[in-house]
């Protein structure tokens, strides 16, 4: 079921399957949905099985270009 998300300063989204991912103005990555195989990467608490609101994933930082698909996410550093 979808959930609304409130985030500002959004420059890129991406999503697939069970989560969703965005990149903004601070080149931060944000990502919510489910993480039973780690699908929200380095997220601040392991021990998360899921997300309906974004968490920002530790350690990335000059995040521009972002794409999902598959069994992955990818972003370029700006």
């Amino acid at each position: 079921m979808p959930v609304r998300v409130d985030i500002t300063g959004v420059t890129g989204i991406a999503a697939f399957g069970s989560g969703a991912y965005a990149t903004d103005t601070t080149g931060s990555v944000l990502a919510w949905g489910d993480n039973h195989f780690s699908q929200l990467g380095p997220v601040p608490d392991p021990t998360i099985t899921q997300s309906t609101r974004p968490l920002r994933l530790a350690g990335v930082s000059g995040a521009g270009t972002l794409t999902a698909g598959g069994y992955g996410t990818a972003f370029l550093r700006s």
